[in-house]
């Protein structure tokens, strides 16, 4: 069967190229790739046409049960996520302001690089903020607590510290550029286990006023996370802010900041409350094998716990 070359993701200039030099279709360029070569990059073209790589469901399940976790300190919140945060897959953490987002985040930079022994990825952690949020000494207060409160942990405050890179945005251009780059980074940089967003939502909300753009935009990074988080066997976390909804009645509700267009591409999402002080609630709202229930967990002065 023919296929058009207009499923594939080519410019309008190039697509129009190859159609007035006689390329309409992928065999076409198949049969003279060197004529094509002129219009458009050969190789990269054919490599999106490799057949995808099949799995029986017996594969698929002993993959799920090897595939690591991050893990919070927080029993509930751990079983909540069958175990932790996976790693090869993305996971969205929502709510509103003060529920605990950028809390768990932060513990995530702590438990990641525990060794393997003390349920850890021995890795390092790729913290994005496009809120100005990050605090060097909340993450030390998290370190000393998790050195008070497990003695038998070994680890330095500055070799924690250092574990951590830092990557500051103000743009949802600045964000796309990021996470382009992001496989050339990593093949320098193979330790890091754990890419940290907080938050995706922000820099779209505040600089892409179309709302058809904001969901193309949204497609091309969950793309680019996907493709990471799958080759190099990364947990992605996202963090998003709650958001207004208006229904077709005037009913007012609340929702993800990131719409229907991250609610499809996240493969586990997380709804976050805070219920006093110190204790919070998170909710499933999706996951392919968890059903929707939910755990309370506390927020200390050490960091996440039961």
């Amino acid at each position: 069967m023919f296929r058009p070359l207009g499923t594939f993701s080519l410019s309008k200039h190039t697509l129009d190229l190859l159609t007035k030099n006689g390329f309409t279709y992928l065999e076409d360029i198949q049969k003279a790739p060197e004529a094509a070569r002129r219009f458009v990059d050969v190789d990269e073209l054919m490599k999106t046409c490799t057949p995808s790589t099949t799995l029986s469901a017996l594969d698929h399940w002993q993959a799920e049960l090897l595939c690591q976790r991050v893990t919070t300190f927080s029993k509930a919140l751990d079983a909540l996520l069958d175990g932790g945060f996976p790693c090869g897959s993305i996971t969205e953490l929502c709510g509103a302001p003060g529920t605990g987002k950028t809390q768990i985040c932060f513990q995530l930079c702590i438990t990641t690089q525990l060794c393997q022994e003390k349920d850890g990825l021995d890795g390092r952690v790729l913290f994005i903020d496009t809120r100005n949020g990050f605090s060097s000494r909340r993450l030390q207060e998290l370190i000393e607590g998790c050195q008070h409160d497990f003695p038998d942990l070994n680890g330095k405050l500055k070799d924690f510290l250092e574990g951590v890179t830092i990557v500051s945005i103000r743009t949802a251009q600045e964000l796309y550029s990021t996470i382009g780059n992001m496989r050339e980074y990593l093949e320098d940089n193979n330790r890091h286990r754990v890419i940290i967003i907080d938050s995706l939502s922000l820099p779209v909300l505040c600089t892409i006023e179309d709302t058809v753009l904001r969901y193309k935009f949204y497609f091309k990074i969950f793309d680019e996370l996907q493709k990471v988080a799958s080759e190099y066997n990364i947990a992605v976390v996202i963090v998003n802010e709650l958001t207004t909804q208006v229904d077709s009645k005037g009913n007012i509700g609340f929702a993800s900041g990131g719409g229907q267009a991250v609610a499809h591409r996240c493969q586990r999402r997380l709804m976050l409350a805070r219920l006093n002080d110190t204790t919070f609630a998170a909710k499933i709202l999706k996951s392919p094998i968890l059903s929707q229930t939910s755990k309370t967990f506390q927020v200390t002065a050490n960091g996440i716990r039961n």
